[in-house]
């Protein structure tokens, strides 16, 4: 079950795009993606992106270290975990189609695998959301949104597009 303070973090996902209406659980019935292999059979993804909550606290006069985990400091024993921490996004990597050289096949095989290990764990699934499709010049997009933060550090968002042919 995930804490208060996690809660708020997610509903606090809701306001960082304009077109997020709601966070839907993938549960959800009125979610309509019901297996990943039918989602990457009628969509590819346009973007994968993860987000990075992994920050340091300010740098502490007694030990002198801000880069690396100090276990003796008071600063980073107040700082690992807390909503201070989980709420700076200190770094964005993105993936996708033509990023990095990747191809639409090694785009939609990464946040294949991605998605296919957080559903693999029943413990994730509330951490999972679909967000409402919207159309875009006459095409269909939509996101899904791992939340995992507070365990690895960082959150995935996946923007999806109808495959051609399969409108």
């Amino acid at each position: 079950m995930l804490s208060e303070m996690n809660q708020r973090l997610i509903a606090k996902e809701e306001t960082r795009f304009n077109h997020i209406d709601k966070l839907i659980p993938l549960l959800d019935p009125s979610c309509p993606v019901k297996n990943i292999e039918e989602l990457f059979e009628n969509y590819h993804i346009q973007e994968t992106t993860q987000h990075w909550y992994d920050s340091s606290p300010n740098e502490c006069d007694t030990c002198n270290k801000h880069y690396s985990k100090c276990n003796k400091c008071q600063l980073w024993k107040e700082w690992e975990g807390s909503e201070k921490q989980l709420s700076l996004n200190n770094w964005i990597d993105v993936y996708g189609p033509g990023i990095w050289g990747m191809s639409q096949e090694e785009s939609d095989e990464q946040a294949r695998d991605i998605l296919n290990k957080a559903i693999s764990k029943e413990e994730n699934m509330e951490r999972l959301f679909f967000c409402v499709p919207q159309i875009i010049n006459k095409k269909e997009y939509f996101d899904i949104f791992y939340y995992n933060r507070d365990r690895e550090h960082s959150d995935w968002w996946f923007v999806f597009r109808r495959a051609p042919g399969r409108d």
